[in-house]
């Protein structure tokens, strides 16, 4: 797919080929986290923009357009985006600073870590009620981060089969858990998965 043009890359991805989308990711991922890291100077945040931007990419394929390439529209999408978390930052130190001597942060930092360990114990339920089959496939996914081909080897099963039971599982869980949370506790390499299964 490396000399297939962005237009024709594109085409197929309102068609709903995440392979195509895959190649424009890879593609421009490099160079847009090098513009957003050298104004916001922190990888994770980095990354977090990068992942929003091509979520919104994702969410709104059908309502964009390109002509030859999709890098404006990224780079459009990563100034934007880094402008908002510029102007987000000066506010939440501006807010720190307000209530820093009345906010019990060591109880809240608590309550949070009880409420995401009750969250991760709802997820765990859920995953050990499934099939032995989705089972594996999502944890695999999950806790070592395989991408569907490398567990389709460890398998012995089909690419199709492995991406199948990997949206049936997200399925199942986001019926059970809702979708805020099920975001909270999926790793960045799945949340792609779970984005098709609501498109």
């Amino acid at each position: 797919m490396n000399n297939l043009s962005d237009e024709w890359l594109f085409r197929e991805v309102q068609q709903d080929n995440e392979d195509a989308f895959r190649e424009l990711m890879q593609r421009y991922s490099g160079q847009l986290y090098r513009l957003v890291y050298k104004h916001i100077g922190t990888s994770a945040t980095t990354k977090d923009i990068l992942q929003e931007i091509f979520i919104a990419v994702w969410k709104n394929r059908h309502k964009i357009i390109v002509t030859a390439s999709l890098y404006p529209y990224l780079y459009r999408a990563a100034k934007n985006a880094v402008i908002d978390q510029v102007l987000r930052s000066k506010k939440n130190i501006a807010i720190d600073t307000q209530l820093a001597d009345s906010l019990a942060t060591d109880h809240a930092g608590v309550e949070d870590q009880l409420y995401l360990q009750e969250l991760e114990a709802s997820l765990q339920q859920s995953v050990n009620a499934m099939p032995a089959t989705m089972k594996a496939v999502f944890m695999l996914s999950r806790e070592e981060q395989l991408s569907s081909r490398e567990i389709a080897a460890r398998l012995n099963l089909s690419e199709q089969t492995v991406r199948n039971n990997i949206s049936l599982a997200l399925q199942r869980i986001r019926h059970q858990l809702g979708t805020p949370v099920l975001l909270l506790l999926l790793p960045s390499t799945l949340i792609f998965d779970f984005l098709v299964t609501l498109s």
